[in-house]
């Protein structure tokens, strides 16, 4: 194939791939303008650059410019995208119109630019590993590019020889071509990782970022502070993952949590006006007694959180909880000791929306308790009160509980729990399900689920539970959180989504002083609808979930600590005992990474000082030291002066003949060679009838030329006078273009 065509080509796709990449960092439901771009590119080689039947110019494209700049500056008014996007759609919109021009070298390395910023936006706008695929067939597409740009070049500086044929590179030597550049790609990679992971970076790579409460409100379903019946609904039939968990056991190896865990998220102690609400500020005392992290026993288990959803001030922690830590800059963890639920709260005065990613680590119990929590508090008389209270207009709720239970002594409390909990699940006829139609809308959702619907999820048979126990004396609260997790095999953590969204009840038993977990709703039901939720193709999504997890975790959020730990661990593997520790040590040494390798980690500041500033003066003093030492040599007397003389001042003939030229508006570009300036004249030339006969004589000019400006060569008599008879020649012959023919002049004057 002509490298000229495989050079569009390869050029074309490589900027399709660029676009897709940018396309890929937007929002959802952008409108797929990458098959547009594709669709133009394809339109544009056959058209402009295959069959050169038309091409755009330059003020067609200068107003279409200014035509696309007012467009984009409207969206951005309006609002309807930020300023980055708007950037980057105005960069996809330059480039497409671009295509429809001829390419020439200035126009190709402008196309290069404009889709290298397209690529850099891209990068900053996702985080997906398949982006990562991307890039990489974006550098070798890149690579090939270049490489097939500079043997296209390479070709247009070839001889006469080859003026107006169709060059056809040999397969070997194109083979030899795509073997070097293959290598130049295969080398570019781990020099490319070994900048990553190893060149010092000034902090994070990512800050934590906030959200305003009115963008996250839609993600805090369920775990607000006050909360309907029907809201649960909303997310139990999505499956956006909320957070993923990394267990391990006291031996640092991966552990499995206990099954069918339930992560407490919000506590509800009042209801009213048909909702459920959060304790009063009063109770919300919070107890922060942890410091450091404390060894792990045995029976307990290592939980580190990654929080991508927000669900307002809530983190989920199982009972019973020991320990918790957040690490988010300017936030910390708080437990409430009266709710007996972990939250996070802001330090200081720290003004702000809440995080975005939220990572907390916990050590909980290796088995699930129902009852213990070592941090709880007993309720207090007034808590009590607040958890025994029914509204009045559910009467009929309370002669349900109290005829279920009427023949129970009042100490009888474990068998009033066990009877309500038998009717909800067995035998009152109740079902799961997610469809919530109210069939009388005059009645509290509770008494409408108890006595007309008798169907409903989680929320429903949690609160009915909840109030009829209320109704016999018995405190009780309705916690929402969620209930189990999926294991991802092939990334060795825990994934809980949406879907998994489960409420329960929190009875106070006064003989245990303390609450017991007790979950009314059907399992059955409920499995049978997580049942709806799996798929065979699990673990091919496991697969590159778990991929998607290592590319945002190891690159897209590589952290200033990470590298210095990745290093530290890395000189040790080779056993360069840099920072004086031996091998018993290094395991404690790794605890307080930050504090063995100060700032930039353990490198001198003189020494990052000497790398940005002395690498670039070695590269600028191998650019001037060779006309440094030139000039030297000159001065000692061991090599001669050289002149920078003029064309005309080598071979005035090739003077004369530029002048001639530029007469006619022909002048050499300052990016042009000689021969290349020799070489389009000559082109030109042949396309004209009349000056077809002198299209070699640019390049015999020019081969004198070089023979005696760079060959040092004398022009011989013989020659000199050839070039003075075709140069006479040919200015006669552009003087009698200029001039009319007798001929013609006395048929003018005749009409």
């Amino acid at each position: 194939m002509d490298p000229r065509r495989l050079h569009l080509i390869v050029t074309y796709l490589m900027l399709c791939l660029g676009t897709t990449a940018l396309w890929m960092g937007e929002a959802e439901y952008v409108f797929p303008y990458p098959i547009l771009v594709v669709v133009c590119a394809i339109v544009a080689y056959i058209w402009v650059d295959g069959k050169r039947l038309t091409r755009m110019s330059t003020r067609l494209a200068n107003i279409l410019g200014l035509i696309i700049m007012t467009l984009i500056g409207v969206e951005v008014v309006q609002g309807v995208v930020s300023a980055v996007t708007a950037l980057a759609h105005f960069l996809v919109y330059l480039q497409v119109a671009m295509f429809f021009r001829e390419k020439s070298t200035d126009e190709l390395w402008r196309l290069y630019g404009l889709n290298l910023l397209q690529v850099v936006i891209g990068c900053v706008l996702s985080q997906s590993p398949l982006f990562g695929m991307l890039l990489l067939a974006y550098l070798l597409l890149a690579v090939l590019s270049l490489g097939l740009f500079q043997l296209v070049r390479h070709q247009d500086r070839l001889g006469p020889e080859m003026l107006g044929k169709r060059v056809r590179v040999p397969r070997l030597a194109f083979s030899g071509v795509l073997r070097r550049l293959s290598l130049l790609f295969l080398a570019s990679i781990p020099l490319g990782l070994a900048i990553f992971f190893f060149v010092p970076r000034g902090g994070a790579m990512f800050h934590v970022t906030t959200i305003d409460a009115s963008s996250a409100s839609s993600l805090r379903t369920g775990f607000s502070h006050t909360v309907s019946l029907d809201e649960m609904s909303r997310i139990l039939e999505s499956d956006d993952i909320v957070f993923e968990a990394w267990v391990t056991n006291a031996e640092g190896q991966d552990a499995r949590l206990p099954p069918e865990i339930m992560w407490r998220g919000n506590v509800y102690t009042s209801y009213v006006d048909k909702q459920w609400r959060t304790s009063p500020t009063s109770f919300r005392r919070s107890l922060r007694n942890w410091s450091k992290q404390p060894p792990l026993q045995s029976d307990q288990l290592l939980v580190r959180i990654e929080q991508e959803l927000q669900t307002g001030a809530s983190l989920f922690a199982p009972k019973p909880l020991y320990w918790a830590e957040v690490h988010v800059q300017g936030y910390e963890e708080r437990y409430l000791p009266y709710d007996g639920r972990l939250v996070l709260g802001k330090v200081g005065d720290r003004s702000g929306g809440e995080p975005k990613d939220i990572r907390y680590s916990l050590i909980i119990g290796a088995r699930q308790s129902l009852t213990h929590d070592p941090f709880e508090l007993p309720p207090s008389a007034r808590y009590l009160r607040m958890a025994t209270r029914v509204p009045d207009h559910l009467g009929r709720m309370a002669e349900l509980a109290r005829r279920l239970t009427a023949d129970l002594a009042p100490d009888r409390v474990d068998e009033k729990i066990r009877r309500l909990m038998t009717y909800l699940k067995v035998e009152g006829g109740f079902s799961y399900s997610l469809d919530i139609i109210p069939v009388d809308q005059g009645l509290d959702p509770v008494e409408d689920f108890l006595f007309e619907r008798k169907s409903g999820h989680c929320e429903y048979f949690a609160s009915s539970l909840a109030l009829m126990l209320r109704a016999i004396g018995i405190p009780s609260r309705v916690v929402t959180g969620f209930k189990g997790a999926s294991y991802n095999s092939a990334g060795g953590y825990y994934r809980v989504r949406e879907y998994l969204a489960h409420s329960w009840v929190e009875a106070y038993i006064p003989e245990l002083k303390s609450w017991r977990t007790l979950d009314p709703t059907p399992a059955t039901g409920r499995d049978e609808i997580l049942a709806l939720q799996q798929s065979l193709l699990d673990p091919v999504i496991d697969f590159f979930a778990a991929a998607g997890r290592v590319w945002v975790s190891s690159i897209i959020q590589y952290s200033n600590q990470d590298q210095r730990r990745f290093t530290f661990e890395f000189l040790n593997t080779l056993g360069r005992d840099l920072f004086g520790f031996s091998e018993e040590n290094a395991e404690p040494a790794m605890a307080n990474v930050d504090e063995t390798m100060p700032g930039f980690w353990w490198i001198p500041r003189w020494a990052i000082v000497l790398a940005f500033v002395g690498v670039p003066l070695l590269f600028l003093a191998s650019w001037v030291a060779p006309s440094l030492w030139r000039r030297w040599r000159r001065y000692l007397g061991r090599s001669p002066r050289r002149r920078s003389l003029r064309p005309g001042q080598v071979l005035p003939l090739y003077g004369r003949w530029l002048r001639l030229l530029a007469r006619q508006g022909e002048r050499r570009q300052a990016t042009q060679t000689h021969r290349e300036f020799a070489l389009d004249v000559s082109l030109r030339w042949q396309q004209d009838q009349e000056l077809r006969p002198w299209a070699d004589l640019p390049l015999a000019m020019v081969d004198r030329y070089y023979a005696v400006r760079h060959g040092h060569q004398s022009l011989e008599p013989s020659d000199a006078k050839d070039l003075e008879q075709r140069l006479a020649g040919f200015e006669r012959q552009i003087k009698s273009r200029r001039r009319p023919s007798p001929a013609t002049t006395l048929a003018g004057r005749e009409t």
